[in-house]
């Protein structure tokens, strides 16, 4: 059984020594400024109830909101643009469970599609009608080729896989952390869409970390409310006129 008498020398020694620091410690406190520092805190206590300072959040730019309502108006018509995709694609598989997978995810991109048309105050600013840009130089040009299980699940996933890379790339153009929030997620689900029905279905993981931008929609698909194309061309017919 451990002994803790006193009475061994290295027990006095250090009775001695724990002694001596109590003296010296009531020395300094004597000779110190009374203060209700507390223990480990050399000094005064610090006073901890400051605010800390905050990030002003900046406020949005007029050319912020017209690019967030282009994205939103784009995102709209590409969801569109990919239930059509899917509705008209999906019941030519021979696979069961593809066509019902198909038919969950034509399902998934509509429910998107009114999400992105919803958060658009003004309901004529609204788009109606999936991408025709999409659906005439990168859907329509290849339809003669998507002809069995494989390349119809190709097709989807390339489709997917711009989803991801757009939103992607909308994700920072967001004007408020909870778009920023829903881009990323949404994003994030076209990704394992697109991994679930590459190389012909039977799954593509990808092989790099940050996702490629190079599947981004070209920007001629993109909706701005006023079409800088048609301002162009009136603007031609205009001096042309002079």
């Amino acid at each position: 059984m451990t002994n803790f008498s006193t009475s061994t020398p290295a027990s006095r020694r250090q009775a001695l020594r724990i002694a001596g620091i109590g003296a010296a410690a009531g020395l300094l406190a004597a000779c110190g400024t009374k203060d209700e520092s507390k223990a480990g805190i050399s000094g005064k206590t610090p006073n901890t109830t400051l605010v800390p300072p905050t990030v002003p959040v900046p406020s949005a730019s007029e050319a912020d909101l017209d690019n967030e309502l282009t994205n939103l108006r784009t995102a709209t018509s590409l969801e569109l643009v990919a239930a059509a995709t899917y509705t008209s694609y999906g019941p030519k598989l021979t696979d069961p469970e593809r066509v019902a997978a198909a038919a969950r995810f034509a399902e998934d991109h509509t429910a998107l599609a009114e999400e992105f048309s919803g958060a658009i105050d003004n309901e004529q600013d609204r788009i109606t009608e999936p991408n025709a840009w999409v659906q005439e130089n990168l859907i329509d040009p290849v339809a003669s080729l998507i002809t069995n299980d494989g390349a119809i699940s190709n097709l989807f996933s390339e489709i997917e896989s711009m989803l991801t890379a757009t939103y992607v790339a909308y994700t920072p153009e967001s004007t408020t952390g909870e778009w920023r929030g829903r881009f990323a997620t949404i994003a994030a689900a076209s990704a394992r869409r697109s991994a679930l029905l590459g190389n012909s279905g039977n799954g593509a993981p990808p092989a790099l970390a940050l996702y490629t931008n190079t599947d981004q929609v070209s920007n001629l698909a993109r909706l701005p409310l006023v079409d800088p194309n048609a301002e162009a061309s009136a603007e031609g017919e205009e001096q042309a006129e002079d």
